[in-house]
């Protein structure tokens, strides 16, 4: 697949602007073009199995520039990047039970560097994409009774590092659950 994207900032985005009342008309919509090849297998009649590698070049993305005292303020960063891969398996393992496997690869970042905030810091190219962790893990095993409909699950969840700032100053830690 490829495609073309296209973000219009919302009322809220628009809705102040850094250093002084007033709509935010200097913010831009963002626009990416997106590419993704993917393969998918059925291997006999229990088990699946997917596989996406993607790529995505955003021009304006749009970004926090300042938040202070409720009042949030966004402008546009020139440019992003972002590069990844999905893969998933499940598939039946017999005397009731199932399982799923979902691992996703992402990475995202800056590739232009630009400034924002109050005091104006900069953000060099190479940063990463606040909100985005690098990976992503999820797994199950289900077990179900087929004649009563009963089922149970157990799952685990696990993410890296996600950077909450531009300036990738400030970070919450890898966890699994």
């Amino acid at each position: 697949n490829i495609g073309r994207g296209f973000e219009t900032p919302t009322l809220i985005e628009l809705a102040y602007r850094n250093g002084g009342g007033g709509f935010n008309f200097a913010l831009q919509p963002a626009d990416s073009l997106t590419k993704e090849i993917g393969l998918k297998a059925k291997i006999g009649n229990w088990a699946r199995a997917n596989l996406a590698l993607f790529q995505i070049n955003t021009n304006n993305e749009i970004v926090v520039d300042t938040s202070v005292g409720g009042r949030t303020t966004y402008k546009n960063a020139p440019q992003t990047y972002r590069k990844g891969l999905e893969l998933s398996a499940e598939g039946y393992l017999g005397a009731g039970f199932e399982a799923y496997l979902a691992y996703t690869w992402l990475d995202a970042e800056f590739t232009l560097p630009f400034t924002s905030g109050t005091p104006t810091v900069g953000v060099p190219s190479g940063n990463r994409l606040p909100g985005v962790p690098l990976y992503m893990v999820f797994g199950e095993v289900v077990w179900r009774h087929a004649a009563s409909g009963f089922h149970a699950a157990a799952e685990v969840r696990a993410a890296g590092k996600v950077y909450v700032n531009d300036q990738n100053s400030a970070f919450a830690d890898p966890y699994t659950i």
